[in-house]
């Protein structure tokens, strides 16, 4: 994948999640978001797009114990539902977030997503909340940094920035239930202005959703 590529195909995916955002924002126009709303809100479009009639679509959770630290979750998607593991130990941001981020897959695919390694998963993060490029040869990676963006508009939007100007990020994190360490990565120039680019493409206007 060039470059150019890249950018074209992570702008569309994250404009995705603006749209998935903006959808639970009608469903739910409080904060912080329920992931339990968003569940059944993706279950019923979802449901919606199936073929299968008799079988609605449904999300099953299944918190584990794992001893690797890199481990924060998985999922794997069949025609009638997804079984979504995590990690238990997390807090209940972090888990909010890893949640939030495998439902994402449901959201961007239709058949079984794919996902980078642990070790690689941990590196993107480190990667994207450096600001550094995130798009590598390996699909499943790239499909991580796509959910984990996607994640962060659902549960703590774009529209909501003129809110939460000068607050410092740990306020922002409480109020949002969001990991401290992504409201960092939201309040960066690079994904502020990556953003207002997506706004712009949706031609989103934040006075008629705030």
């Amino acid at each position: 994948m060039s470059s150019q590529d890249g950018r074209e195909s992570f702008s569309q995916i994250i404009r995705c999640g603006v749209k998935a955002s903006l959808g639970l924002h009608i469903a739910q126009p409080s904060f912080p978001k329920s992931v339990e709303v968003l569940a059944g809100w993706t279950e019923n479009a979802a449901s919606s797009a199936s073929t299968e009639e008799e079988k609605p679509f449904k999300i099953f959770f299944h918190p584990k114990d794992y001893e690797s630290l890199s481990f924060m979750g998985r999922i794997e998607i069949f025609n009638d539902g997804a079984h979504i593991t995590y990690d238990r130990r997390l807090n209940a941001c972090w888990r909010r977030f890893v949640i939030t981020k495998e439902i994402c897959h449901i959201l961007l695919f239709d058949h079984e997503a794919m996902t980078g390694t642990p070790q690689e998963v941990e590196q993107l993060i480190v990667e994207i909340m450096a600001g550094l490029p995130m798009f590598t040869a390996n699909e499943g990676a790239n499909c991580d940094s796509y959910t984990m963006l996607m994640a962060l508009e659902i549960l703590l939007p774009h529209h909501q920035r003129e809110k939460n100007n000068g607050k410092p990020a740990i306020e922002i994190a409480r109020l949002y239930r969001v990991p401290e360490a992504w409201v960092r990565v939201y309040l960066s120039n690079w994904y502020k202005t990556l953003m207002d680019d997506c706004y712009a493409q949706e031609q989103v206007e934040a006075k008629a959703i705030a």
